[in-house]
């Protein structure tokens, strides 16, 4: 029984369990970090238990050598039945049936594969997930979400944890409710269930590999594109890393429409009837893609318990697919490969005309960009810092003379699109609207909001209670998070790192990172640099607005008694021994810094002292 939530959950059985002294749980550790475990082993008495009903077995099927004897894959949607009756059909086609046993809950459905001999977590993984890839050829409404129902759920075994874990079947309550019981193609309950297990075919790890091999080769082990996070050693010689090539569309024997009806709205709307189930699974994999934080977590050795494997962003309803209005071209492309034509009603909102200057010079680079981008309603704008993103977006504004929103989800990118806008078009900063920390000052012409603030916002009514709601849970939101385990943490306002062994290392405080050129400064990196000079006797950097990178690093620096140095000299001795981009604008010189009873420095004070100070600024106080 869980201490935190008062439900029955399941726990590794060890012999020292609640044992004062010995068992970490009592003091609020885990299992896996116990160095007094005593697991206790499986035999005949335990399993007649579970069946009998005295207890209930669950199983991790992922070993410490990351090797499993079998894979077993989730089914619990409201569809369960027809889903599970697809992924049946298609692992006999490919000749490794699966035994179906109805969940305990009698609302979902578990699929077995058995093994007849331990293989490697990855390869039984990479199974499952091209049989379901597979199934969705012939059942569309198969969910992206079975990628992330995999038993075991990931291929390395994450630190402090044992993986996932699954209820063993035929246990005695479940099964007196006809649950928790194995079940034929038809899904009616085998007569002896004992006569059936001994029957299934165990499956030989040559098998699995060769299915595995062929997912691979084919690109069809998930089926669609792959944000890759490359090792150290791929990344220094990208030329010797090969990437999967995903499989093209497969030929679609039967009568197909001549023409299929698509709405452009807020999203692209297409039409489904008429398509078979080939076609509309490849429409809503033309907007999916694989999750690389799942992989990234799993290089860790991290759980991946939370983290999608695929991320989709298409949706089915009754009538129609829904896409993102991006994925148009490729939309087009796909019916064109079948002889399709895809006839699009335009029904979006034109906005109002709104009249606006630009106040500027475009560099060559921005002048190119602009041209393309102004040729296309819907495109994607890619550029190293220091390019001009924010200047050429805001060109485009008044080139396009409509009524705009700009959707950010940082809060200093909000400050810097305001402080940009208002420059370049020669307006004030407060025609500018804000949908920013639930406060909804829009104006409908010309608005800059937090994508945060547009997603919480849209789910509470706008009157004062809700307002007063919208508050505490905000500052809730940012003071506290909690992890899959549970457990509630404090929000410090650290900024921190982990590296390839996890351990944490403290960069900065997020509300005093400098954003320049769309590149993070973090302001303790160049004092650590600058405290090494022996005329200096305190120092804080801090951002100031710039006309060309937004914020610009700016130093207040106070000098040892008797020493005396020119700001060009510092500046110049610093620059030297830090990043191109980290390069200091400016120097004040003070007595003393501002500090709170606890000696900390109020960067917030200096902050709204120098906030008026342009780039080479140079100040006595």
């Amino acid at each position: 029984m869980s201490k935190k939530t008062g439900n029955p959950g399941y726990a590794p059985a060890c012999s020292n369990k609640w044992e004062p002294g010995l068992c970490l749980l009592k003091a609020g550790g885990k299992c896996a970090d116990c160095l007094n475990q005593a697991f206790v082993p499986v035999d005949d008495q335990i399993v007649i238990d579970h069946l009998r009903g005295r207890h209930v077995i669950g199983c991790y099927p992922l070993l410490e050598d990351e090797t499993c004897w079998f894979l077993a894959v989730d089914f619990d949607k409201s569809s369960w039945e027809e889903d599970v009756s697809a992924f049946a059909a298609t692992s006999r086609s490919l000749g490794v049936p699966a035994a179906i046993e109805r969940s305990r809950s009698g609302n979902g459905a578990h699929a077995w594969f058995f093994f007849a001999a331990p293989v490697s977590a990855n390869m039984a993984r990479r199974m499952g997930c091209y049989l379901i890839t597979e199934t969705m050829t012939r059942r569309h409404e198969l969910s992206m979400k079975s990628y992330d129902r995999l038993f075991p759920n990931q291929d390395t075994m994450p630190r402090g944890g044992f993986g996932n874990l699954i209820a063993l079947p035929l246990q005695y309550e479940p099964r007196q409710q006809g649950n928790s019981i194995f079940v034929d193609e038809c899904l009616e309950p085998y007569a002896d269930q004992w006569a059936f297990l001994a029957s299934v075919q165990r499956i030989e790890p040559g098998i699995a590999e060769t299915i595995a091999h062929e997912a691979t080769r084919t690109g069809q082990i998930i089926g669609v594109r792959f944000a890759e996070i490359l090792d150290d050693r791929v990344e220094s010689a990208p030329w010797t890393h090969s990437r999967p090539t995903l499989k093209s569309s497969p030929t679609i024997i039967g009568p197909l429409p001549s023409v299929v009806r698509g709405v452009l709205a807020q999203r692209l709307y297409i039409e489904k009837a008429g398509l078979p189930a080939p076609i509309l699974n490849q429409l809503k994999r033309l907007a999916a893609f694989q999750n690389p934080e799942f992989y990234k977590k799993q290089r860790m050795r991290l759980s991946t318990a939370t983290t999608a494997r695929v991320i989709t962003c298409a949706e089915e309803l009754a009538q129609y697919i829904s896409l993102p209005r991006g994925c148009a071209n490729a939309a087009t492309q796909l019916f064109g490969e079948h002889l399709i034509a895809l006839s699009i009603e335009d029904e979006r909102q034109l906005g109002s005309p709104v009249e606006m200057q630009f106040n500027g010079d475009l560099t060559d680079a921005q002048r190119d960009a602009a041209r393309a981008l102004l040729a296309h309603d819907t495109g994607v704008f890619v550029g190293p810092p220091g390019i001009g993103k924010t200047v050429l977006g805001t060109y485009l504004i008044a080139k396009r003379a409509c009524s705009t929103l700009i959707v950010v989800h940082r809060k200093p990118l909000l400050e810097q699109w305001v402080a940009q806008l208002a420059m370049f078009l020669g307006i004030d900063e407060k025609q500018i609207g804000r949908i920013e920390g639930g406060q909804r000052r829009a104006n409908g012409r010309l608005d800059v909001a937090m994508i945060q603030s547009l997603a919480h916002g849209a789910a509470h009514h706008s009157n004062r209670r809700g307002r007063q709601k919208r508050r505490l849970e905000q500052a809730s939101r940012e003071v506290t998070w909690i992890d899959a385990d549970g457990r509630q943490w404090l929000r410090t306002g650290d900024l921190g790192r982990l590296d390839a062994e996890g351990f944490l290392y403290i960069v900065d405080r997020k509300k005093d990172v400098i954003l320049s050129g769309g590149q993070n400064i973090y302001p303790a990196d160049i004092e650590t640099v600058m405290r090494a000079h022996p005329a200096l006797a305190e120092v804080a950097v801090i951002g100031v607005p710039s006309a060309r990178w937004g914020e610009t690093p700016l130093a207040i620096v106070v000098l040892q008694a008797g020493r005396v140095l020119t700001a060009a000299e510092l500046i110049a001795w610093t620059n030297a021994r830090i990043g191109r981009q980290q390069r200091l604008s400016g120097i004040v010189w003070r007595d003393s810094l501002p500090r709170n009873p606890n000696g900390k420095v109020l960067k917030r004070e200096l902050r709204c002292q120098y906030s008026s100070l342009n780039d080479n600024a140079e100040e006595t106080t």
